[in-house]
């Protein structure tokens, strides 16, 4: 199976992005997802490393008016 990305709007202008069914071969799609939000680096690469260790990952970054939700 592979992963499933979605953008749909929430409320107040802000959207979901949902990244589901995340496994280690689709960690880069991740980090380049992250990396668009501005993460630095050793953030992003903490936050994959939480995504695969627990099998979840959320964030919002108000700049860009988005919150993310990552599983696998």
């Amino acid at each position: 199976m592979s992963v499933r990305t979605n953008l749909i709007p929430i409320e107040d202008g802000v959207n979901l992005l949902s990244v589901q069914g995340v496994t280690l071969l689709d960690i880069d799609e991740v980090d380049s997802w992250l990396y668009a939000m501005d993460l630095l680096s050793s953030e992003r690469k903490k936050a994959c490393r939480q995504l695969l260790a627990e099998g979840s990952f959320s964030m919002c970054n108000i700049e860009h008016r988005v919150e993310m939700v990552c599983k696998t």
